[in-house]
């Protein structure tokens, strides 16, 4: 009896264990897991490169630099994708067999990519309100601002998750010498 295993009583858990939970039996069905995850998560990037290839080849550019623009996106999002499915890895490794850190852990991400998704829907939805409505309020106007800084952010982005990996790692090594 294992004492450390999640307890099995959440609405998830019933809906996807009878279906799809069984089905992965071997390592190798994960990969169609990821691909349907993938499918989900990169298609409105892919929809932009997409668009941004049909303006390139409308605007009579060499098709060879307009191959590179799926070639480039497929690059960082290989880079990104392994260096946090490692960082994740050894997380998740580090706190399989004390559920308190691995609630820490899963709180601490959640909340943190929640309260990040809120920040780029409100940015997003006040510069929608401010360009097709002519609202000029001070804080819808300051927030549409922030639209045109999207680089900064997005790397601000990254800095916060890297952030928290160390604090979050820092935190699991102290727990694990104590």
């Amino acid at each position: 009896n294992n004492t450390s295993a999640p307890k099995k009583r959440g609405l998830g858990y019933r809906i996807f264990n009878r279906y799809f939970l069984n089905a992965i039996d071997s390592t190798y069905k994960i990969y169609f897991v990821g691909f349907l995850f993938g499918l989900g998560f990169d298609t409105a990037t892919e929809v932009s490169l997409l668009a941004l290839t049909a303006t390139s080849l409308l605007q009579n550019m060499n098709v060879l630099l307009i191959l590179l623009l799926p070639i480039a996106f497929a690059s960082g999002m290989v880079i990104t994708d392994t260096v946090n499915s490692t960082f994740m890895s050894k997380i998740y490794t580090k706190v399989q067999n004390n559920q308190q850190l691995l609630k820490f852990y899963n709180y601490i991400l959640l909340g943190s990519a929640s309260c990040i998704t809120l920040l780029v829907i409100l940015i997003e939805l006040t510069n929608y309100l401010s360009d097709q409505f002519a609202i000029h309020f001070s804080l819808i106007t300051l927030l549409s601002k922030l639209s045109d800084y999207s680089e900064i952010i997005g790397s601000s982005i990254v800095g916060v998750f890297i952030i928290l990996g160390i604090i979050i790692y820092s935190v699991l090594i102290s727990k694990k010498r104590a």
